[in-house]
């Protein structure tokens, strides 16, 4: 699996703090290749389609690639495109599926969406990848990332941070997530990731609230668009 940064946790609590992921450089240097060694070299194998962005519509966010959907109650507010483009550093122009695609293509995970519940200090994201490989498992994704999510919060100067595999039940289904506490500045500050994979892509879908844990309550805001 390629070097991916699914570090979303660090963002959500950067931001719901606010109120409001990294690209790995290879260059391959190899002797001239024989044609027909050449030829193999390029026949990579066919993953499947990159993703398609969601779409953001009043309260509601739908996602048909991935097939997921949220309707939002008042009390959340949901990020525009503008408001994604600069929290993820770009222009809104680049906001788009091919714009999109070819950060992915360049190793970036892309935020899709992003809502805040600033009366109940909640946050739900969602950031997608190319994982580079077509039998990728949830499983695989937190064993890879759970040490690294816990080095980063605490770069961050959270305190007494736990990242744990756990479960929970997320689109009618008991599925693996990663749960992750920690303290801010004295507050307490609970978050829970899972993951949706389709073919190439993985959906990292965080959802993180401070002073008591609305996780599993804010996951289940998403339903399958079937």
């Amino acid at each position: 699996m390629k070097n991916r940064r699914f570090l979303t946790s660090v963002l959500a609590a950067v931001l719901l703090l606010a109120g409001c992921g990294s690209k790995t450089d290879t260059t391959d240097t190899q002797p001239a290749d024989k044609p027909e060694d050449k030829e193999q070299e390029t026949a990579a194998p066919d993953l499947g389609p990159l993703f398609e962005r969601g779409t953001v519509e009043g309260q509601s966010y739908v996602n048909s690639f991935f097939g997921i959907k949220a309707d939002f109650g008042n009390e959340w507010v949901l990020a525009s495109e503008d408001e994604i483009a600069t929290m993820t550093a770009q222009t809104s122009e680049t906001i788009n599926n091919e714009t999109a695609k070819k950060q992915i293509e360049e190793g970036d995970a892309v935020m899709d969406f992003y809502a805040q519940n600033p009366r109940g200090a909640q946050t739900l994201n969602i950031y997608m990848e190319d994982l580079g490989l077509a039998n990728a498992t949830a499983d695989m994704i937190i064993t890879g990332t759970m040490n690294a999510v816990k080095k980063e919060l605490e770069s961050q100067s959270f305190e007494d941070v736990t990242v744990e595999k756990g479960t929970t039940t997320f689109l009618g289904e008991e599925v693996p997530c990663i749960n992750i506490f920690g303290r801010y500045t004295g507050l307490d500050f609970y978050e829970k990731q899972v993951f949706l994979i389709k073919g190439r892509n993985a959906a990292s879908i965080t959802a993180a609230s401070f002073h008591e844990d609305h996780n599993d309550e804010i996951l289940s805001l998403l339903q399958k668009t079937e």
